[in-house]
């Protein structure tokens, strides 16, 4: 016997308001915490990209021997006056070149945002201590033919709040080295020796010869005058 029943249906699975909330609440964090990583990698990338840039510019600019005036106190009149500017117009040049990093001068050496040039030379009695991070005795930009290096250290301060939870700052450092030109020579003992030139010596002009006296022309006689004939 058979009945009008109608077919049974195959049940189906359905997602509920709360599920999908839960699963989203797992999700955010991750999503949040992998947002701070781009967007802090990109800032650590940036902050050591000018770090470099700051130390090649200190170097380039060490070598020259140029130095700013303003950091004469006697009108640098001695070399080492002039090597005391030199020092410091050089960290001036660092410090400009470091444009667009988070610097603190009032941080610490382990303090968020700190920023320290060092100089050094090959100079008879200097060296660079890689322990303590300081030239020794004192910093020097040396002489011409000494090799000088750049030190630059910063402190990059992290502003994600997850990642700061892990690392506060990231430390970031760049050395440069160069040899210092012959700024304290004369230019002129590197030019090469003068070229004689030969010189022109005129020939001789032949004399011109004499020209001949001419003759004298003859002149003709006096032709004698015809007599009258007699007439009969």
């Amino acid at each position: 016997m058979h009945t009008n029943q109608p077919p049974a249906r195959r049940p189906t699975a359905r997602r509920s308001y709360g599920q999908s909330m839960t699963e989203f609440a797992l999700i955010l964090p991750i999503l949040l915490f992998m947002t701070m990583a781009i967007i802090e990698g990109a800032r650590v990338f940036q902050a050591w990209l000018t770090v470099e840039n700051s130390a090649r510019a200190a170097a380039r600019y060490a070598v020259t021997g140029q130095y700013d005036p303003a950091h004469c106190a006697s009108g640098c009149s001695t070399t080492a006056d002039q090597d005391h500017a030199r020092l410091l117009t050089i960290k001036d040049v660092a410090r400009s070149s470091g444009a667009g990093l988070w610097i603190d001068d009032g941080a610490g050496q382990s303090g968020r945002g700190y920023f320290h040039v060092t100089v050094c030379s090959s100079r008879a009695g200097f060296y660079y201590d890689p322990a303590t991070e300081t030239c020794v005795p004192t910093e020097d930009a040396g002489g011409p033919g000494d090799r000088v290096q750049i030190i630059v250290r910063f402190n990059h301060p992290v502003i994600a709040p997850m990642i700061r939870s892990i690392a506060d700052q990231i430390p970031l450092s760049s050395s440069r080295e160069m040899i210092n030109e012959t700024f304290r020579t004369g230019r002129m003992l590197g030019l090469p020796p003068t070229v004689a030139r030969p010189t022109f010596t005129p020939t001789i002009t032949p004399t011109p010869m004499p020209s001949p006296t001419p003759t004298e022309t003859f002149t003709p006689s006096v032709t004698p005058t015809d007599t009258d004939t007699p007439t009969n």
